[in-house]
């Protein structure tokens, strides 16, 4: 996991309440603001403003589920680059709106037991994206990250407490503006649902029927007395109110997170901090952030320099390697020429020393070619030797099969005493010689 910035800004404001967290490597997490207000104070407006600007911090908000759509899609690809190419097409069919009227983000890929890869895809309308960064405007943000709310809350529980196991987990958010459920199983978020009811402000028993209606609709999530549940938001600091939808939704142990109101504000500041394979910003295109821009531009400038850097380097290297060989070949020539000499007994010539050599042995090829034929006989030399050997011990051959390395001959049975005799006269002669009789003939079988 890759640090990019030395603090984030986790900011979680309603239109009653102010949550912002500030996020940094070494000093974890610090609270700046919770509280019952209009907007960001004004110093720590301009604080954030310069920290952002400045390159030194980022921050991030999120979308409400209800105001975007969280789909698990199968590729029938292993390679995500492969994947990419029709995960579009794949989303579109599922979405309610056109697609290019929408900001799209694939995230949390892994592999699927069909040998394809399960992709986390997260979906919102252009003008919902617009209408939540005029609100946070409003308010004085101006979020570089815009995460969605069901994702940063699932991995803060991660992060915070555990992966959950087989049996799930189910979280409830309760904000002051909305209410929240995000639900999955052995680390794999399923789903996520958001409504306008207030999280702080209405009824429990109307928060837990609209919960239970969610999770009826769930094929993919199975709840058992194991399945762990979480509460969170500013209504999950009220332990009666806890209690009371805890009773309404009949479950007898509930986890609440720690500083509950900060919760979500803890998790978009840690997200915009470091970068996993859950990223997700759904400020893209035209809304990007100017700090999120001006960031790009630099990598790919200093991506570029490198390579320039690089290239440089590697000229450098090329150069001194020619001249390394242009040296080493001069000396291999040099070499060349003295051989060449000595065995034509006169100078070669620059470029002219195989012809030279050619020659030299054309002109010594009467004397080489008793050496020739004792060190590498033809095939008819080793025949004829043979034939010699088998008739000075009277051997009566009836076929004979020579090649390079192996040798047959088939001797009449009653020459049994010639065979005999034949067989040492071969070994002298270099072959290995096995005897033995097939039918009336001797075979005597030999190899070098």
């Amino acid at each position: 996991m890759r640090h990019r910035f030395k603090s984030a800004y986790g900011i979680d404001i309603s239109d009653r309440h102010a949550v912002i967290v500030r996020a940094s490597g070494r000093a974890g997490y610090e609270t700046l603001v919770s509280k019952e207000t209009a907007g960001i104070p004004e110093a720590l407006r301009r604080q954030i403003a310069t920290d952002v600007n400045g390159g030194r911090a980022s921050s991030a908000a999120s979308l409400a589920s209800h105001e975007s759509v969280l789909r698990r899609i199968a590729a029938p690809f292993s390679r995500l680059e492969r994947a990419l190419k029709v995960l579009p097409s794949l989303l579109d069919v599922q979405l309610p709106f056109p697609l290019e009227q929408c900001a799209h983000v694939f995230t949390s890929a892994a592999p699927n037991a069909t040998g394809g890869l399960d992709v986390l895809a997260v979906a919102a309308r252009h003008e919902d994206v617009q209408h939540s960064l005029q609100r946070f405007a409003e308010a004085g943000a101006d979020p570089v990250f815009l995460d969605h709310e069901g994702l940063a809350l699932w991995r803060q529980a991660q992060r915070e407490m555990k992966k959950p196991d087989a049996a799930g987990r189910i979280q409830i958010h309760l904000g002051p503006a909305h209410t929240t459920l995000v639900f999955g199983s052995a680390g794999n978020l399923i789903g996520a649902h958001s409504s306008r009811m207030s999280g702080t402000g209405a009824p429990p028993a109307e928060i837990a029927a609209r919960i239970q209606s969610w999770l009826q609709a769930q094929t993919a999530l199975v709840i058992s007395p194991r399945t762990e549940w979480i509460m969170s938001g500013t209504g999950a600091s009220d332990a009666v109110r806890v209690k009371s939808l805890a009773d309404e939704l009949k479950i007898s142990s509930v986890r609440v997170a720690d500083d509950p109101t900060a919760f979500l504000a803890r998790a978009l500041a840690a997200r915009a901090l470091e970068e996993d394979d859950t990223a997700c910003n759904l400020r893209t295109g035209q809304m990007e952030h100017p700090a999120a821009r001006r960031r790009e531009f630099a990598a790919s400038t200093r991506a570029a320099v490198t390579a320039i850097v690089a290239s440089a380097l590697l000229i450098a290297v090329n150069i001194a390697v020619l001249i390394f060989a242009s040296r080493r070949n001069e000396t291999v020539q040099i070499e060349i020429q003295r051989l060449a000499s000595e065995l034509s007994g006169s100078p070669a010539p620059r470029g002219q020393e195989v012809l030279v050599v050619r020659r030299a042995l054309d002109e010594k090829t009467a004397a080489l070619l008793p050496f020739q034929r004792m060190l590498a006989p033809s095939t008819s030399k080793q025949l004829a030797d043979i034939l010699a050997l088998c008739h000075a011990n009277a051997a009566a051959v009836s076929q004979v099969s020579l090649k390079a390395d192996s040798l047959r001959l088939d001797v009449a049975a009653a020459n049994a005493d010639a065979a005999d005799r034949l067989a040492p006269a071969l070994r002298i002669a270099g072959w290995k010689i096995q005897s033995s009789k097939r039918d009336a003939v001797i075979v005597l079988e030999g190899r070098r």
